[in-house]
């Protein structure tokens, strides 16, 4: 069902829309321990690893409150990744 939400995010080009007023998709598959789900946000469909909630907090610090190791490592490996990928496209556009 979660996925399916998502998807229709997607669909509607939405996809880092705070649902609810509350959470990101990203968010919250980051709350649920949704590896997959993070996973296919992030490289299929655009989501921002950076975009926070409405209470402030990435899907990072989702992960690490809840105490999600899986959903916490896939969340920090895509941060470094767009990280190491933004920091070496201005190392090179200059």
């Amino acid at each position: 069902m979660i996925k399916k939400k998502f998807y229709d995010f997607e669909l509607k080009g939405k996809i880092n829309k705070i649902i609810k007023c509350v959470e990101t998709p990203l968010t919250t598959c980051a709350t649920n321990n949704d590896v997959e789900g993070i996973t296919g946000l992030i490289t299929e469909m655009g989501a921002f690893i950076e975009f926070r909630s409405t209470d402030g907090k990435t899907a990072l610090h989702k992960a690490a409150a809840a105490g999600h190791l899986e959903a916490l490592k896939v969340d920090y490996f895509y941060f470094i990744l767009f990280y190491v990928i933004f920091f070496f496209n201005r190392l090179f556009q200059k």
